[in-house]
């Protein structure tokens, strides 16, 4: 059944032009079929990256009929993700793509983006693709038969297919090779134009590398890691736009019936970005409020210089792999932190957050922290830890990931609850909210709209906001960090900071 209170203006807020990419496609009049049902199969493919999560929908009837047999909404699926393999009985359905406006998840209340009566075919998965900008989404559409072959078990194969989806409008050509050879040794899959799936291939389950060149060239543009085939399976190589912070044009996702694993170039380059969460202390004597961060070992000059307490870096543009950071004083010079592993993945943008913990000293090591048993703690030493994060790679236009971290360290309360607060709620109300325990981040997308955002924290039994601060989400929102950090010239010496956690991309 359908509220049409958020369909009335579809024609005017979205384009989308359906494909049909097989001659197994095409819209039912409603007359009945021999395979009515048989097993047909559907999946989601989310390749828009300025989409927000998106919701697949089936009904048999668009009128209200409580004897509806198939009337589903599926899990939503976010930007570089494809939604597990469904099986729906054989039949003609109302097919339709929407996405989460507002509070409720529900079918009715969803914004549609199109709609479109589909006759899903006996033993083929119909696979819908939403690409471009979501603004006007070119949706494709396309029926891969199911394949049922002993011979992929007694031979140990899989089955491939490559779906072209960049923006590139030239042909690119793929190659794949065994993990143990190189590009010289590599066998032609074949040439895809832009919106091409190829026919079925196979394969022996090993270990391969994929290449992407331009069609007709030499020069790879691309290289996967290692990609391991151990099953009987159906899989989709899917060619998409590179969004992340790597010179390759493209990435690939390898797609099967219940998962997605995005494959990023295996030369990508790798960016991070530091912030300086560390509190000066009378516990850290050599620390006097600044720093400089090195990422390579016995590196005389510093990537980073003069980095303040509560300030992020530049982002740094790094080769992937692993780097030894060490931290000294500014001031100093003494050395603070030193032999960190940092990690880069091809393809990644990090941010690492350092802070300093408080921790009570056994020094007689008998497991008591209060020798005299005067009830007070008889010693502390600072720890210099980390948090490390992955910042988003897809930015939607609807709404946005806000990562929510926790620098403060507090003996009255180990965390903080926080709201994120509507206009038509309060505290108590609140559907958006995140407890963070210190050292920790916690993850959530908001709707654009405006928040009172409120930091709580329970002190003694009782419930304190710490801070507050406002939020304005919109269609330039990008994803954001959200840090609680100790500022000695708050009222409850906390105080939030807000950072784009695409800065410097």
């Amino acid at each position: 059944m359908i509220n049409n209170k958020n369909r009335q203006g579809l024609s005017v807020l979205f384009k989308a032009s359906f494909i049909v990419a097989s001659a197994l496609l095409m819209a039912a009049c409603g007359s009945d079929s021999d395979d009515d049902g048989e097993d047909a199969y559907i999946k989601l493919y989310n390749a828009s990256p300025n989409a927000p999560a998106i919701f697949l929908s089936l009904d048999e009837d668009l009128d209200e009929d409580d004897d509806d047999e198939v009337e589903i909404t599926y899990s939503s699926v976010r930007f570089g993700e494809a939604g597990t393999t469904k099986t729906i009985p054989t039949d003609t359905y109302f097919v339709e793509l929407a996405w989460q406006e507002e509070d409720s998840s529900a079918r009715s209340d969803l914004t549609l983006i199109s709609q479109e009566q589909l006759r899903l075919s006996a033993d083929s998965i119909h696979m819908i693709v939403l690409a471009g900008d979501i603004l006007a989404p070119n949706i494709l559409s396309y029926d891969i038969p199911v394949i049922d072959d002993d011979e992929d078990d007694d031979l140990d194969q899989f089955n491939l297919r490559v779906l072209n989806i960049s923006s590139n409008t030239a042909a690119y050509d793929i190659y794949l090779s065994d993990s143990d050879e190189t590009f010289n040794e590599a066998e032609l899959i074949g040439s895809f134009s832009p919106e091409e799936l190829s026919d079925n291939l196979k394969y022996d389950q090993e270990q391969y590398l994929f290449y992407v060149t331009e069609a007709g060239s030499n020069d790879v543009v691309y290289q996967s890691n290692e990609v391991t085939f151990s099953l009987t399976a159906q899989y989709v190589l899917a060619i998409r736009d590179n969004t992340g912070v790597g010179s390759a044009p493209v990435v690939l996702d390898l797609l099967s019936n219940s998962a997605t694993t995005n494959l990023p170039d295996d030369d990508s380059e790798a960016r991070v970005r530091f912030f300086n969460g560390m509190q000066v202390s009378e516990l850290l004597p050599d620390y006097t409020g600044a720093v400089d961060i090195f990422t390579a070992t016995n590196a005389e000059t510093a990537d980073v210089t003069s980095l303040a307490e509560n300030t992020f870096s530049t982002a740094l543009d790094k080769d992937n792999g692993d780097f030894s950071v060490r931290i000294i004083d500014t001031n100093s010079e003494e050395k603070l932190f030193a032999n960190q592993l940092l990690s880069l993945p091809e393809n990644t943008y990090k941010t690492i957050f350092y802070y300093i913990q408080e921790e009570a000293v056994d020094e007689d090591g008998d497991g008591n922290i209060d020798e005299n048993d005067d009830g007070i703690v008889d010693a502390y030493r600072p720890v210099l830890r980390t948090l490390e994060t992955t910042n988003s790679e897809g930015s939607s236009i609807y709404e946005h990931q806000v990562k929510v971290v926790n620098l403060v360290d507090n003996l009255d309360f180990s965390r903080i609850v926080v709201y994120f607060v509507k206009s038509d709620e309060i505290i108590s109300t609140a559907e958006a909210t995140r407890t963070v325990v210190f050292g920790n981040q916690s993850s959530l997308f908001l709707r654009n709209n405006t928040y009172q955002v409120f930091a709580v924290a329970e002190i003694d039994g009782t419930e304190i906001i710490l801070t507050q601060s406002e939020l304005t989400l919109d269609e330039d929102s990008g994803p954001l960090f959200m840090i609680m950090v100790e500022d000695v010239n708050a009222e409850n010496e906390v105080s939030i900071q807000w950072e784009s956690q695409i800065s410097g991309l």
